[in-house]
């Protein structure tokens, strides 16, 4: 704004206030802030700040109805814990010796079945699957 629009708004001012025209005073001090919300509709953009409303004397505005998804210290202690809490399920394979593994990861990944396994594991199928029943329940009950 050019210093010349501003000398003016503060002769006017000047006059408002020696008149004791205080409505005038107020109005003519909020004459930026309202030139630049209307500027703002002008070109389509909104504030937090933007008065959607009053309710008991209160002013309601953009900001005070949009909800916080930030987390409080609390929230944030709580969930990093439970976080760590949390077991990855590849660390928890990796405590299987390397066979128990090998049939977890092939038969969950890849889909082969127990007779295939068994020849790359050199172990009866029967005992494939046990092996797999077991160590899966293992893993589920150490990820939960």
């Amino acid at each position: 704004m050019s210093d010349k629009v501003e000398d003016k708004r503060d002769e006017w001012i000047e006059r408002a206030s020696k008149r004791g025209d205080w409505d005038e005073v107020l109005r003519l001090l909020d004459q930026p802030l309202a030139n630049a919300e209307r500027k703002d509709r002008a070109y389509g953009l909104l504030s937090l700040h933007w008065n959607i409303g009053t309710a008991d004397n209160l002013r309601i505005e953009l900001g005070d109805e949009i909800s916080d998804s930030t987390l409080n210290p609390l929230e944030s202690l709580i969930q990093s814990e439970l976080q760590e809490e949390q077991v990855n399920p590849f660390t928890a394979i990796q405590t299987f010796d390397e066979v128990e593994q090998h049939i977890l990861l092939v038969r969950l990944l890849d889909k082969k079945s127990f007779s295939k396994l068994s020849k790359e594991v050199k172990m009866s199928d029967k005992t494939v699957k046990s092996h797999f029943e077991y160590d899966l329940e293992l893993l589920k009950s150490l990820l939960k």
